[in-house]
């Protein structure tokens, strides 16, 4: 049985992958967790990671993720 790598786009960006493997250091669960979340967030979404940044500096990003929390609330999932 062969398992296909998710979210391939994320790890083939610089950025990500230096934030990942930051994380992995404290804890290589929490690490694929984020990346996981952050995979999700940016296919549902349609955006880049680069765009979270952008709405981060905006003060954008807070209405837009708890909107996306809320979203996942209400199918069932886990915020």
């Amino acid at each position: 049985m062969t398992f296909k790598t998710k979210h391939t786009d994320l790890r083939e960006n610089e950025q990500v992958m230096r934030w990942y493997r930051n994380l992995q250091q404290g804890s290589l669960i929490t690490g694929d967790v984020y990346l996981r979340t952050l995979g999700l967030y940016c296919k549902t979404n349609k955006i880049k990671p680069e765009q979270i940044v952008k709405d981060a500096q905006t003060g954008k990003l807070k209405n837009d993720f708890t909107d996306f929390v809320h979203r996942q609330g209400k199918e069932g999932k886990s915020g």
